[in-house]
C-alpha cells in the first residue's frame, strides 16, 4: 500500500539534496522516496525546486512539473507545497540576524520587520494560489516561531 510524503520537506531536501553522501539531484532524492512505496510528496516553495509565478500562471508549466514527480515513480507528484521558509520569515526579525543570519541574504539587515511581513503575506498567497491550481486542500506552513 503506497502512502504520501506529509512532513517538513524542506529539511531532508536541503541536508541531503547535492551534498556528499547525499542524492546529487532532487529527482534522485524523489526517485528514493518512491522507492520507500511513497506516491506524493510535500514540496517546499524555495526557487531552486519550483518557480512559484509559472506554478500559478501557466498549466503547461504546471503539467510538465508534476510530470517530474511521475517520472521519478512518485504516482501522486506533488501531493502539497510547503510554504515553511516564507512563513518562517517572518519570524526572523532583522535584530536575530547575529544568530539566524545563515537563513537570510546579506540584506535582510537592512529591512524592517513591517516589510518582512509585507513581502512573506505576497509570497503565502502565491502559494495559496498555486496551491488552488494545482488542486490541493492544504498548505503546509510555518504557525509562530521561538523566542531566542
Amino acid at each position: 500500500m503506497s502512502r504520501s510524503i506529509h512532513f517538513l520537506e524542506v529539511q531532508p531536501h536541503y541536508l541531503l539534496v547535492g551534498k556528499e553522501n547525499g542524492f546529487p539531484t532532487k529527482e534522485e532524492y524523489w526517485k528514493f522516496a518512491a522507492s520507500c512505496g511513497y506516491s506524493g510528496i510535500t514540496v517546499a516553495v524555495r526557487p531552486d525546486i519550483v518557480d512559484i509565478h509559472q506554478l500559478v500562471a501557466s498549466s503547461a508549466y504546471r503539467d510538465a512539473w508534476q510530470t517530474s514527480f511521475l517520472d521519478q515513480g512518485l504516482a501522486d507528484g506533488c501531493s502539497r507545497l510547503e510554504a515553511h521558509v516564507t512563513m518562517q520569515s517572518v519570524c526572523l526579525d532583522p535584530s536575530r540576524v547575529l544568530k539566524f543570519g545563515h537563513f537570510v541574504t546579506p540584506d535582510f539587515a537592512q529591512v524592517n520587520h513591517r516589510h518582512i511581513e509585507q513581502e512573506a503575506a505576497k509570497q503565502t498567497i502565491q502559494v495559496i494560489n498555486a496551491a488552488a491550481e494545482l488542486n490541493h486542500r492544504y498548505v503546509v506552513g510555518f504557525c509562530g516561531g521561538r523566542s531566542y
